[in-house]
This record gives structure tokens, sequence and C-alpha cells, in this order.
């Protein structure tokens, strides 16, 4: 196995679940123009540029990745991942921390694909399932994400 010995990269993964149907998540299947393999699923993600903080990361991944508008103010830090490797096309595999964000609001919709990333929205249940392709450190962050979601709404509720 290649490793990449750049050392650990940071990256940030951001959840967001559709406003008119809250049991959908916006997922991006990356495809042939993607350094993830074709046709494995993540939630928007990447990694931090230089002198970027990770709330900037995220709001520029969001809108690279499926053309939404998200606010900062939207963002909720919901866990980290110190260590994480990630499969790339060309064999090797990326070495990376992940600060994982709920997105509580979004402006305008998910454009078509563009050869890196086709974004949709699916099922939470169908994302989860056993044998659906994701990247690595997803189903942790989905699983926060969740957690988070409900947290909010049982306080929501008092």
């Amino acid at each position: 196995m290649n490793i990449m010995t750049q050392g650990i990269i940071p990256a940030v993964a951001v959840v967001i679940f559709n406003e008119e149907d809250p049991s959908l998540v916006l997922i991006v299947t990356h495809g042939p123009e993607a350094g993830h393999p074709t046709g494995i699923d993540g939630v928007p993600e990447g990694r931090l540029e230089e002198d970027e903080t990770h709330i900037e990361a995220a709001i520029r991944e969001v809108w690279q990745e499926t053309d939404l508008q998200i606010k900062a103010e939207d963002l909720v830090e919901i866990g980290h991942i110190d260590r994480i490797e990630v499969e790339r096309k060309d064999g090797g595999t990326l070495v990376g921390s992940c600060t994982g964000f709920l997105c509580k609001g979004y402006e305008g919709t998910i454009r078509s694909e563009n050869g890196e990333t086709t974004p949709k929205w699916i099922p939470i249940n169908e994302v989860l399932r056993e044998g659906h392709w994701l990247v690595n450190g997803t189903r942790e962050v989905l699983g926060s994400a969740l957690r988070e979601r409900g947290r909010i709404s049982r306080e929501r509720e008092r």
C-alpha cells in the first residue's frame, strides 16, 4: 500500500439534511475527475487550503461540490477524527484528520454532475446500510450529525 507521507492533512466534512424532507441527506458521488475512486459516495468534504480555517474550508467545499451556499453561523462542529486513511484513485492512501460539521441551513439548489462530483439527496437509511460504498470516515460523521440533530430537536421542544 502506498501511503502518502506528507504528514496528516487536515480536512473537513459537512453533513446537510434536506430542509423539505429531513430523511434525506446530501451525498456526493465521486466521478472520473475526482481523486477518490469513481463511484464512491461521501458528504461534501476536502482539505484545508493554506491559511484557511475549518469553517472557511467547509463553506468552500460545499460550494465547490454542490453549488449550495452556506453560512458560518449555520455550521455546528460535531466531532473530529484524529487519523483517517482515505483511498485514492491512483492506488495510494492519503492520511488525514477530519473535522465534521452539521449544517443547519443552506441557500440554492444542488447542481448536476461536473465530472468530479455529482451531488444528490439520498435517504439517510440507504446511505448507512451495510455495503453502501462510502469514503472512510463518512459513517462516523453521519452518526455524529444524527446525534447532534436529535439534541437540537430536543432543545427546541423545551
